[in-house]
């Protein structure tokens, strides 16, 4: 569920499987946060500005975080 910051709607997205870990945060820089997910070694983001990709990136024995990047 994401509520949204202009009006306070709330609006519902199916992205991803079940067995998927959520990695919500802003992938494209736009300030809005993005739906993103982990799974199993791969990054699956649905950015607000430029739609979806899927990034390879670590093992799938990671332990996905998500963090904040420092100016």
């Amino acid at each position: 569920m994401i509520r949204n910051s202009n009006g306070g709607n709330v609006t519902s997205t199916q992205f991803g499987i079940s067995t998927d870990i959520p990695v919500p945060g802003d992938y494209d820089g736009d300030g809005r946060e993005d739906i993103a997910i982990y799974r199993n070694g791969q990054w699956w983001l649905n950015r607000s500005t430029a739609g979806v990709i899927v990034n390879q990136f670590g093992l799938s024995t990671d332990v996905a975080v998500v963090g904040e990047a420092q100016p």
